[in-house]
């Protein structure tokens, strides 16, 4: 990750007018490790451009990676879309 550039996502705020930035590093944004059929692991893009019929200014799809590193909640009622950082728990439960 040090010797990428970071991807930086930018959103409209809730509040009219102001934007929401999210810096992210490679491998949580769009890196996605694979391992090739020499037993290397590899990184592939894990954002992609697009299109879908019917549907005006989609500019990209939001990788794989970035959806396991963060919990995304879709609010499909209010038209958001949230973003909060993946923490593992560390506990164990029996």
């Amino acid at each position: 990750d040090a010797a990428l550039p970071p991807m930086t996502l930018t959103f409209p705020g809730t509040t009219a007018g102001t934007l929401v930035q999210m810096r992210l590093p490679a491998t949580s944004s769009y890196l996605m490790p694979a391992v090739h059929t020499t037993g290397e692991i590899i990184y592939c893009a894990a954002v992609e451009s697009g299109t879908l019929a019917g549907v005006q200014n989609i500019n990209m799809i939001l990788g794989n990676s970035l959806m396991h590193q963060h919990v995304m909640i879709f609010d499909a009622d209010n038209q958001r879309l949230g973003f909060a950082p993946q923490t593992r728990c560390t506990e164990t439960f029996e």
